[in-house]
């Protein structure tokens, strides 16, 4: 059940990120941003279910948790590197 409300609450995160690029980015650079997050997102929806597999192949059913964690603090380590970077 978390599995699927992460994955529903995850689904807007393309959204967000093509509205704050439409905030930030300057028009010449805009091509460029949404393709950049086209790539990332797409590269998510590709890498993320063959490393969850692969997790639970090797670890059995300790594998789709140990990578949700991996990605949760991948994404608070970047949090926090561009929150020290902003101040």
């Amino acid at each position: 059940m978390i599995a699927f409300l992460w994955g529903g609450a995850v689904g807007g995160l393309n959204t967000l990120a093509v509205i704050e690029a439409g905030a930030r980015v300057d028009e010449m650079r805009m091509s460029a941003a949404m393709t950049a997050i086209a790539f990332c997102y797409t590269l998510g929806g590709f890498a993320g279910p063959a490393a969850a597999g692969l997790a639970t192949e090797m670890l059995s059913m300790h594998g789709l948790p140990m990578v949700a964690g991996a990605a949760a603090l991948v994404v608070l380590a970047v949090w926090a590197v561009r929150r020290g970077a902003e101040s």
